[in-house]
């Protein structure tokens, strides 16, 4: 697209003046962006880097793609972004291939030309920096804490947040770079604004920096569903995150588990007309044992033990009602006293429906109690017929 406003037009005319990256530029983009093993090898590998300046009233970021192959290294400028002081911006930037799937399939045979700021952007975002290199900057930048780098996180961001979000200045100059890349793409977490301030406002107190912000904020997301207090710095300071972690998630785990029984509880208390029902329906069952001395399967006599066998096994039985399905029916087998599996028995065609154990898996008695049921469907059909 051609300069077509003021602004593009007088951009253009600086863009023609900037130079093309030096050797020593190169050298360094390349150094930055392998590994030394990545450098041995020989893949095909894409990286990008950010060399940075100011020009006159902008803060230029010249993009950088390094395509190393086999053992060569090319290095082209596919996009080239212009901020101001009040973070607007213009992209410059080269053609793409539209139907290739990848977000940095660059015609190289173009030149810079002036994008639609809502398309590129989002490209812009997700070119993978490997290093960046700021030579110069506006003063108010300067001002509000930029440095040498963009710290691995994406330029427009950082430039967009230092010169229009205090809580991004205060953190950058905080050196909680690893936060701030991850709460560029948001929390992602069901905090309130205050739960957020108040998380930061203790971080810094406590002069804690966050190094690993993505299991941090995980750890945050699960004391707040574990009814913790988020704005303890005991809970959200800890030496170890990886271990903080791990106690967040169980006692999320407990926490919600804990939950889950009173929802079933009060589901039960509501459903009285189904649950009187059942109770009924299953009175002729009363006094059926099913044995092989080894092996002991009863009914399930009342909607309370079905909750209670649900609960024991992790398995549905309860929470999706099979207790409403009045032509199944429900046993639980044992063994030694302690529960093994839950069966359902079809009473229409007095078949086998299914035999769980805990987590719905298999138990070591699975045929045995197959075997056991199948042997005396005519039992469970006495019962059944029996005149209650």
């Amino acid at each position: 697209m051609r300069p077509k406003t003021k602004v593009q037009k007088e951009i253009s005319l600086l863009s023609k003046k900037i130079p093309p990256i030096t050797d020593k530029q190169k050298e360094w983009g390349i150094s930055r962006s392998y590994t030394q093993k990545e450098r041995s090898e020989n893949k095909r590998i894409y990286r990008y880097f950010v060399i940075s300046f100011r020009l006159k009233k902008w803060q230029v970021c010249r993009f950088f793609q390094v395509r190393k192959i086999k053992q060569e290294y090319f290095v082209i400028e596919p996009v080239r972004l212009w901020f101001d002081e009040r973070g607007a911006f213009e992209i410059e930037a080269m053609n793409r291939f539209c139907f290739s799937g990848a977000v940095d399939s660059w015609a190289f045979n173009s030149e810079l030309s002036f994008k639609k700021v809502p398309v590129y952007s989002d490209y812009t975002i997700m070119l993978p920096i490997s290093a960046s290199k700021i030579t110069s900057k506006l003063p108010l930048l300067s001002r509000n804490g930029l440095k040498y780098s963009f710290n691995n996180i994406q330029p427009r961001d950082v430039i967009k947040g230092l010169l229009a979000n205090n809580t991004f200045e205060t953190l950058w100059k905080c050196k909680q770079f690893s936060l701030l890349r991850a709460l560029t793409y948001g929390w992602g977490r069901s905090l309130t604004r205050e739960d957020k301030a108040s998380i930061i406002r203790i971080i810094l107190r406590h002069n804690y920096i966050v190094k690993d912000a993505d299991l941090w904020l995980d750890m945050i997301d699960l004391l707040k569903r574990a009814n913790k207090d988020i704005r303890n710095p005991k809970f959200i300071c800890p030496e170890s995150v990886k271990k903080a972690h791990e106690q967040a998630l169980e006692w999320c785990n407990k926490y919600e588990e804990k939950q889950r029984k009173i929802e079933d509880r009060k589901k039960l208390l509501e459903d009285k007309r189904a649950s009187e029902k059942y109770q009924s329906e299953r009175l002729r069952f009363a006094g059926m044992v099913i044995s092989n001395g080894n092996v002991e399967i009863k009914v399930l006599p009342t909607v309370e033990d079905v909750m209670n066998e649900g609960n024991a096994m992790h398995h549905c039985v309860f929470a999706s009602e099979y207790y409403k399905r009045l032509d199944s029916l429900l046993l639980t087998a044992k063994v030694n006293g302690e529960r093994a599996e839950t069966i359902e028995v079809d009473l229409k065609l007095y078949k086998l429906v299914q035999s769980r154990g805990i987590c719905n898996n298999n138990s070591e008695y699975h045929n045995e109690i197959i075997s056991l049921i199948n042997e005396n469907m005519n039992i469970i059909r006495k019962f059944n017929n029996a005149v209650k």
